[in-house]
């Protein structure tokens, strides 16, 4: 079970808060956010391969030509 803090949880800005948070963490991971949309983040792994994350409220989807790379990033 998650501990959660309750000045997190309940808001209503907490999606907004957990955004943030997120934002945080995947840019210090080598990760760009898209210039068009802000839930769209992506990383150049090779000159011809990128991988892309995809937020769309509390769902993300990971999109890439190598199986491997996706997995690197669930991991």
């Amino acid at each position: 079970m998650c501990l959660l803090k309750k000045s997190f949880y309940g808001l209503e800005q907490s999606l907004r808060q957990w955004y943030k948070r997120f934002d945080t963490l995947i840019l210090r991971h080598n990760y760009f956010r898209s210039e068009n949309d802000n839930f769209v983040y992506f990383e150049k792994v090779l000159d011809s391969l990128f991988i892309y994350l995809l937020l769309y409220v509390d769902d993300m989807m990971i999109a890439s030509k190598n199986l491997s790379e996706i997995n690197s990033l669930k991991d």
